[in-house]
């Protein structure tokens, strides 16, 4: 579930204008404004949104960055279980993706400057850099050892020659995207459907190919 949390009648705008973007999310909104028109109303905005990001709810927060970063710091322990929480101006200038950005929340941001004719403040270096994430892979791919996605990311950022075996599938995410892979190297990321133990310094990816 996706909340869009908002403070002030000009964010609870901005929310209105999401939720019709977003139909699967709730809107949440300060009492007494956000009453007859919010799917629930709060009146601790720290303690809420601590609330929901503990329940594991992604957050789409429209204020200032601060306020969402302040709440949750002393909740932020596991990148890999926490939800994606993004901040949006009141304006709808820009949706900042603050924490889980490969969980969801740069594509949720992306979605949302779109929406709003804004932008998506996107800071993560893979996806600037390659246009993609490789802990974030398309709907349907599984990730056997999520572990070493931080290892091959590195390698690419540093230019260390990185190889791309294709066993099975439509890699074309992969080796249509600004990556150069090397046709050899230490580290490598591998498309297959076997099961089996991966190799040191290798990613391995399964594709939708099997049911």
């Amino acid at each position: 579930m996706t909340a869009i949390v908002a403070f002030t009648p000009a964010g609870l705008e901005i929310a209105v204008r999401l939720k019709d973007a977003l139909p699967e999310a709730e809107i949440h909104a300060r009492a007494p404004r956000g009453e007859g028109v919010a799917d629930q109303v709060f009146t601790h905005t720290g303690a809420h949104l601590r609330a929901l990001y503990a329940d594991g709810v992604e957050i789409v927060a429209v204020c200032a960055a601060g306020i969402v970063i302040r709440a949750l710091a002393p909740l932020i322990a596991d990148k890999t279980r926490e939800p994606a929480v993004v901040a949006v101006a009141e304006d709808g200038s820009c949706a900042v993706p603050l924490l889980g950005g490969h969980k969801g929340a740069n594509a949720l941001a992306r979605r949302i400057g779109e929406t709003l004719g804004g932008t998506a403040a996107i800071t993560t270096a893979s996806d600037l850099s390659f246009g993609l994430a490789l802990d974030d892979p398309p709907e349907g791919w599984r990730i056997a050892n999520p572990e070493a996605a931080k290892t091959v990311a590195a390698a690419l950022l540093a230019g260390d020659p990185v190889a791309l075996r294709l066993e099975c599938g439509d890699g074309g995410w992969l080796s249509q995207s600004k990556i150069n892979f090397a046709g050899d190297g230490r580290v490598s990321i591998r498309v297959t459907d076997r099961a089996g133990f991966p190799e040191t310094d290798e990613l391995v990816l399964h594709p939708p190919v099997l049911a």
